[in-house]
């Protein structure tokens, strides 16, 4: 939290806005010094003034009023006619959170307990009202190196982060990891100010980025390293046996294993935008062999499409509920969004180079970069 921030609310400002590139416009309302740095952790340090009206407005109170509700899953998800209700961790046996999810032409409204850890379902709604604006959400890492703009999508833990490191160990200016706002309208990327991941493979091939992890958090990316080597070969061994299934989950949590360390701190200054000239898409494969290949723009646009429908699954899950709730209420933009995002996918690559990424995991840094450098330049 900045130190003009922490001033503003000291003197009992009532509102802290958040400005997302000018996009999205969030107002807090009454929160919390915890309540701001929650939402800072979700969409990144963007406070700043809004001159129109809020997309999105959170009003913090001590306790969501609910009278009585009915389950849909009990302690978790209920509603009444006051709405719908939200449970979260460390809220307790009372609601964390009323919002609607059928929003379309007003803004999201959420009646938020203060002092959670984060704000019930804040960054899909941010996600939702850049959709309505014709700006899509990607699951991407995205920088600018040498003039060139370049966006890394795909499935988890397919090697975005690690294209990003990369290159940004090699002078390139840091747009997003993670989270990235894909704008058609001059093919405009943004991302947020929040933590990059960096897991025990990336500390061992780039040390300079390894200092700057405390000790404590080295030697855990350390051990649970060493436990996913166990872990696959006990798999390897036994492969229809009892301890296959549970060695596998293992090796999967071990290979998860990260630290999240702010980006100016890795990176120094950044710039959070850039435009898009070059799109990959970044997918594991079993071979050992890095290759970049040409994709079509409309294949790119369909496996993005997908992956992205599943990142939404969580979101969808709650819409679901919020329909069984109250039926006669729906969403023509959720309901819609994979043709949305289709649509805007097509027309910004329509204006890119598109390729597909092909690396063994876990992604080797500097062979990433010897293979997209001769065509990111």
């Amino acid at each position: 939290m900045t130190q003009a921030l922490q001033t503003a609310v000291r003197s009992l400002r009532a509102n802290v806005d958040y400005d997302v590139h000018g996009l999205v416009g969030i107002r807090l309302v009454d929160p919390s010094l915890r309540d701001v740095a929650a939402v800072s952790g979700q969409i990144g340090n963007m406070q700043g003034t809004l001159s129109r009206d809020p997309d999105i407005t959170i009003r913090f109170v001590d306790e969501v009023p609910s009278g009585a509700l009915s389950w849909i899953e009990p302690h978790e998800v209920g509603f009444s006619d006051d709405g719908f209700f939200l449970f979260a961790p460390g809220s307790g046996q009372k609601p964390a959170a009323r919002l609607a999810l059928d929003a379309v032409d007003r803004p999201y409204e959420i009646l938020c307990r203060t002092g959670l850890a984060a704000v019930p379902l804040l960054r899909p709604l941010v996600d939702l009202s850049m959709l309505a604006k014709g700006v899509i959400a990607l699951h991407a890492s995205a920088f600018t190196h040498n003039g060139t703009g370049v966006l890394v999508a795909g499935w988890a833990r397919g090697g975005k982060t690690t294209s990003l490191l990369a290159f940004m160990a090699r002078g390139a200016a840091f747009i997003g990891d993670d989270r990235v706002y894909l704008n058609p309208a001059g093919n405009r990327l943004y991302g947020l100010a929040q933590p990059v991941g960096l897991r025990a493979w990336h500390l061992a091939e780039l040390p300079r980025y390894g200092e700057l992890v405390r000790w404590r958090e080295r030697s855990r990316l350390r051990f649970s390293s060493a436990l996913g080597r166990l872990a696959t070969s006990v798999s390897a061994a036994d492969r229809i046996g009892a301890t296959h299934g549970l060695a596998r989950r293992v090796a999967s949590f071990a290979d998860d294993a990260s630290v999240a360390i702010a980006p100016d701190r890795l990176f120094g200054s950044y710039p959070l935008t850039g435009k898009l000239d070059r799109a990959f898409l970044a997918i594991a494969h079993q071979g050992a062999d890095v290759r970049v290949e040409p994709i079509e723009p409309e294949r790119l646009a369909d496996r993005l499409v997908f992956s992205l429908g599943a990142e939404r699954l969580p979101m969808l899950a709650h819409y679901l509920r919020y329909r069984f709730a109250f039926p006669e209420r729906s969403s023509a933009l959720i309901e819609r969004a994979n043709e949305i995002e289709r649509k805007i996918l097509l027309e910004a690559f329509a204006e890119s180079e598109t390729y597909a990424l092909y690396h063994p995991f876990p992604a080797p840094v500097r062979a990433l970069y010897d293979a997209m450098a001769p065509i990111v330049g």
